[in-house]
């Protein structure tokens, strides 16, 4: 058993009183402690979710509160997708949860097997990192069907325990845990996969795009040229 405690907020006031809501089941001990709280603008609701797989949901307009087992086994570090999926660390394992919409529950509906490693994403991002000793893999989420693609993958020369990429994928930090401090890495070599097919000096020429013949054509001067 185990009793969660909070307070009713507003706009930075206490419109509520100190509530509580005991977790009655004999599987849950004190060291059941918080992991993270969120708040989901979709549903009006903030959950907070424990270390030993369980979680309390409270409204924030009636609040009412509830609690539930979305799984049976300690989970780790967490993040809140789109105000609508949960995605977090369970052992060896990356695990998606979302809110069943028959039942209202949490359920677990994907998940990245024999995985260890440490998970980052950043609110307004659609991309989330997972750090693991050897590589670091980067997932794109599609915000309707909230699945993970795996969008590229890189070896962790920098040793790094997180790797932190902004909305924009401009800049990125990475560090390592109990490090005293910072290093500062930067591009050796850069490659756009362009290559360059003619020497010869365009300047003055128009082109044209046949999007349709997949080629394209240069007018300089007199001469009419057609690459494919």
């Amino acid at each position: 058993m185990y009793q969660h405690k909070g307070k009713g907020v507003k706009e930075g006031k206490v419109i509520a009183g100190p509530m509580s809501r005991e977790i009655d089941d004999i599987r849950c001990t004190r060291l059941n402690f918080p992991i993270k709280s969120f708040y989901s603008e979709k549903t009006g609701k903030c959950t907070t979710f424990y270390r030993q797989g369980y979680c309390v949901t409270v409204d924030a307009k009636t609040m009412e509160s509830s609690w539930e087992r979305i799984i049976e086994a300690d989970l780790g570090a967490m993040y809140l997708l789109f105000d609508a999926a949960l995605v977090t660390r369970s052992s060896g394992s990356i695990l998606f949860f979302r809110i069943d919409e028959e039942t209202g529950l949490w359920k677990k509906y994907y998940s990245l097997d024999n995985m260890r490693g440490q998970i980052y994403f950043i609110r307004g991002n659609k991309r989330i990192q997972v750090v693991t000793d050897e590589l670091i893999y980067f997932y794109m989420v599609d915000n309707k069907t909230l699945l993970p693609d795996l969008e590229n993958v890189m070896n962790n020369d920098t040793q790094c325990s997180v790797m932190m990429f902004g909305r924009a994928v401009r800049f990125g930090v990475a560090y390592k845990t109990s490090e005293p401090g910072f290093k500062v890495w930067s591009r050796k070599y850069y490659h756009n996969f362009k290559v360059a097919i003619d020497a010869e000096n365009y300047e003055g020429s128009q082109g044209v795009n046949l999007g349709s013949m997949e080629r394209y054509c240069i007018a300089r001067k007199v001469d009419f040229t057609i690459f494919d």
